[in-house]
């Protein structure tokens, strides 16, 4: 995804056509900001920041009964808190969930 966004920065970099398109809808002052504001981008190279992956949302189905506090905690690593992912499913850490009850969870993407 990232490595399009870089592809679209050196398309952009079309001054003439931009400035003629920008020109035409938003007047030339305006046009001459917003090249200057996408001249200012550069590629991204950092290779931490070309690595990032959003979270994710996963559905789990409890393999035993136990409170929800439980439950989540011996699902491993997580994006959001108890408390959090407790409204994410509309229920509280303290409630009974029996065994095959599906739980919404987000896993923790890749973040610099």
């Amino acid at each position: 995804m990232l490595g399009e966004f870089n592809n679209m920065i050196r398309g952009l970099k079309d001054k003439e056509k931009l400035r003629q398109t920008f020109g035409l809808h938003v007047g030339e002052r305006a046009a001459e900001q917003i090249l200057a504001s996408i001249r200012s981008v550069a590629a991204l190279r950092d290779p931490t920041m070309l690595n990032v992956t959003s979270d994710r949302v996963a559905i789990v189905s409890t393999k035993r009964q136990g409170t929800f506090a439980d439950i989540v905690g011996g699902l491993g690593p997580q994006a959001l808190s108890l408390e959090e992912t407790a409204i994410l499913n509309n229920m509280r850490a303290t409630a009974i969930v029996p065994a095959g009850t599906p739980i919404k969870i987000i896993r923790k993407g890749r973040h610099p």
